[in-house]
């Protein structure tokens, strides 16, 4: 028997029919996780949008939300649904990798449901990287030598944590960070969006809106 001939006998047999099957069902299964995890991601950002999380300095996922048993079983529910998506696309994965554009389609997807969530559910640390990043590109000083407490007065000062401390991540993040800054500045300017000469956040809807603008500048670089 010719090889060609032999591979479109062996294509033919029930057992090879069965098989691409299941290998059309792993490659959708991994897709349908994707979306799945994405909508879940895209229902938080729903339900802890950034601009309203904004209007409370320092707040937490908890102050967005009517604090009740409803909340707290929707929240446990929806990390726990990720968390088993998760390792049901890892399976997927581990038994027929998928193509790497099709992983990278579903990371970017669910990277980009959370650009409109508020960042209280585990970390404020971009409230941080906005502020030094604004202390190098606007103000001049280096994050790594003055402490954010000598700029009291400087907008969104009230949404950092570490008050009293230099930045620690070195020169690199530090030019990177005030790139993202300046181009920020750029941006609203361009826009006619810059908060200049209005209260700071949260007194003012344009400076929350233009602290919003950096928190998703900073997001843009993480991705």
């Amino acid at each position: 028997m010719r090889r060609a001939d032999r591979r479109l006998w062996l294509r033919d047999l029930p057992g090879a029919a069965v098989a691409r099957q299941s290998l059309v069902l792993r490659r959708w299964s991994f897709v349908l996780f994707g979306l799945a995890s994405a909508l879940l991601y895209a229902f938080i950002g729903t339900r802890y949008p950034l601009m309203r999380g904004l209007l409370v300095p320092r707040g937490t996922w908890a102050t967005l939300v009517h604090v009740s048993w409803g909340a707290l079983a929707a929240h446990i529910g929806v990390y726990a649904l990720l968390s088993a998506l998760y390792v049901l696309a890892l399976r997927a994965a581990v038994r027929r990798p998928p193509p790497i554009p099709l992983i990278v389609a579903a990371w970017l997807l669910c990277a980009l449901a959370l650009l409109g969530a508020y960042p209280g559910g585990e970390s404020h640390d971009v409230f941080d990287y906005t502020f030094r990043g604004r202390m190098l590109a606007e103000l001049g000083a280096s994050p790594l030598a003055i402490t954010p407490e000598h700029f009291r007065r400087a907008p969104y000062y009230r949404y950092i944590s570490w008050h009293g401390h230099v930045d620690t991540y070195g020169p690199l993040w530090e030019y990177a960070s005030a790139t993202v800054a300046a181009l920020v500045r750029v941006a609203l300017r361009a826009g006619g969006a810059w908060p200049g000469g209005h209260p700071g956040c949260p007194a003012s809807a344009r400076s929350c809106a233009a602290l919003a603008a950096y928190v998703t500048g900073y997001r843009l670089l993480a991705i």
